[in-house]
């Protein structure tokens, strides 16, 4: 009588890892415009151009997006599209923050958050009256188009 082997016997060739390596997708690709234009600003690089050719910046950056949002951005000001996606972002960002928000945050706030708060306050009046100089100049020829 024969026993049979308690595992399935894999080919010496293959191994799990492989091949759940070699089914996951090279690059990622977004499907939404606030994922893409996320990634753009975080990058930095692409900011004059990421609304008149989308699909090379997403190369650009090693990324994939998808033809709707490409479409979406493709021809549109990008001001406007950078500002309605950062204002989306931190609306989504603070009701997020709120439904975290918990009483005990606030109250471990004390003396020490009022004095930064204050020290704050004064390097900003400070600073205002008495008028300050930037520490570096841009004098490029972007100067007026640049965020």
């Amino acid at each position: 009588m024969t026993i049979a082997p308690c595992k399935p016997e894999v080919p010496a060739s293959t191994s799990t890892v492989e091949t759940f390596s070699n089914s996951l997708p090279l690059t990622p690709t977004y499907a939404s415009i606030e994922d893409f234009v996320a990634h753009v600003i975080y990058d930095g690089r692409f900011l004059s151009t990421f609304t008149t050719d989308p699909d090379g910046v997403a190369e650009s950056l090693g990324i994939s997006i998808t033809s709707d949002v490409s479409a979406a951005l493709r021809g549109r000001d990008r001001g406007l599209v950078l500002s309605e996606v950062t204002e989306r972002m931190t609306r989504e960002y603070s009701t997020k923050a709120t439904l975290r928000h918990t009483p005990d945050v606030h109250a471990d706030f004390g003396i020490s958050g009022i004095v930064v708060i204050g020290a704050i306050a004064i390097i900003v009046v400070v600073d205002v009256a008495c008028g300050s100089t930037p520490i570096v100049t841009d004098n490029s020829a972007e100067f007026d188009s640049k965020l």
